[in-house]
């Protein structure tokens, strides 16, 4: 993909992700330079990932997409980290 330069590629992916996070994986499969761009601070920002505040178990240990939620919450993600907040709590104690 070199005929399209780099930042535009990446917010055209960011603006895919704004839609849902789940559109963002056949980029990751794709190529391991797609997966970068996906991977980018500016993509992970701006993910919509309301769909792990209706169904919590995408962010449970034993999920496949909780590895992609801990980098978001990483860049700083705030959905993400109140996400994580609230699965770090729900453990029982003791």
């Amino acid at each position: 993909m070199s005929f399209i330069p780099n930042p535009l590629i990446t917010d055209i992916i960011r603006r895919i992700g704004s839609q849902g996070f789940r559109y963002l994986g056949p980029f990751i499969a794709a190529s391991p330079w797609f997966k970068e761009i996906v991977y980018s601070r500016e993509v992970l920002l701006d993910v919509d990932l309301d769909e792990f505040m209706f169904n919590t178990r995408l962010g449970r240990e034993e999920s496949i997409y909780r590895p992609f939620l801990l980098r978001c919450a990483a860049e700083g993600h705030k959905t993400a980290r109140y996400i994580e907040s609230l699965l770090d709590s729900s453990w029982p104690v003791g």
